[in-house]
Formats: C-alpha cells, structure tokens, sequence
C-alpha cells in the first residue's frame, strides 16, 4: 500500500495568515469605502477666439507659417501672431519663440516693452499671441541690450546673436488652448 504523507507542521499557521490576510485586504477596502470623496468633473467647452476681431489699426494678423517664410517681407510692420511657443527666455522681457510647424521650425527673439516685461512672466512651453513690430538684429542693439541688464547673463546675449530679426512686442498674452497654458496678469 502507499503510504500517505503526513502534513507538514505549518498548515495550521497557514490558515491563520490565510485568514488574517482577508480580513486585513477587507478592513483596508472598508476604510476606503469610508474616507473616500465623490470625484467632480468640471467640463469647460473650449470657445474659439477670432483673434481679428480686437485687431489695432495698422496691425496685420500674420500666421506663424506665413511669418517663418517671409519674415524680412515684414520688417518694420506691426502684426499679430497667434500660437507662437515659448521655447526659453534670456532676460525678464526676452525670449525666444518658435515660427512654422513642428516640422519646420525656425526660432524668433521676442523683446518685450518694458511695462509689458514687468507685468507679464513667460514660461517656456506656454503658447503666446504676440502683437509687436518685426526688426532687424544688430551688434550694437544686442550689446545696449547687455548693458541694460536685459539679458540674464553674457551667455544669453551670445544666444540672441545667432537671431536675425526679433519682434519688439507691445502686447503678451497666452494662447487659448496653447500647449501648458497658464495666466500672466
């Protein structure tokens, strides 16, 4: 005959943890029964801004494309460009913004009015509309700007020298729906 083998010495044990582990798993789900809080899903529809609607006389409403392609074709001539990434800034009122697709990307320097430097902050990543008048980069303006304190360091002015326009922007204002908005004043 075959012998039958004898239970090992801890399966009382066993049914002990076995037992002590639902009612641990079951009291831990019971509490969170109890302190749990109602979730609310706030839904805010999404309005779409006619950005030529408040349009200042004498500004042109520009896209980012049409100004990546033909940037010198507007110098001097105030526009309005919607959707324009901040990428970084090199000063309190200068920062770099992207023109073109994702594709074809080409970087802008943005300088800011001082007003307009104090009151808005611009964070990298966040989407602007930015009104203001297209000009030409040089030495002498990069370097005043050095001397004025507007860049955060000799590093930034060594950046803002590869630029060969900038916009001088008179207005700063986040995108709706621009990636990671966030408000400025």
């Amino acid at each position: 005959m075959a012998e039958r083998k004898k239970a090992p010495a801890g399966r009382p044990l066993t049914l002990l943890w076995m037992v002590m582990a639902l009612v641990v798993v079951g009291g831990f789900l019971t509490w969170l029964n109890v302190t749990s809080e109602p979730t609310t899903v706030v839904v805010v529809e999404d309005v779409e801004e006619d950005d030529d609607v408040d349009l200042p006389e004498g500004v042109m409403a520009v896209e980012r494309d049409q100004l990546r392609d033909d940037v010198g074709g507007h110098l001097g001539q105030m526009v309005r460009v919607p959707d324009v990434p901040s990428t970084g800034r090199l000063g309190p009122g200068i920062f770099w913004g992207e023109l073109g697709d994702p594709e074809r990307q080409v970087p802008i320097l943005v300088r800011m009015d001082p007003a307009l430097a104090e009151a808005v902050e611009i964070q990298p990543g966040v989407s602007y509309t930015i009104t203001g008048q297209i000009h030409r980069v040089s030495e002498e303006e990069l370097d005043e700007w050095l001397e004025q304190g507007e860049f955060a360091g000799a590093g930034e002015h060594l950046q803002a020298t590869f630029a060969d326009y900038y916009i001088q922007a008179s207005a700063v204002r986040p995108t709706r729906g621009g990636r990671g908005e966030q408000p400025t004043g």
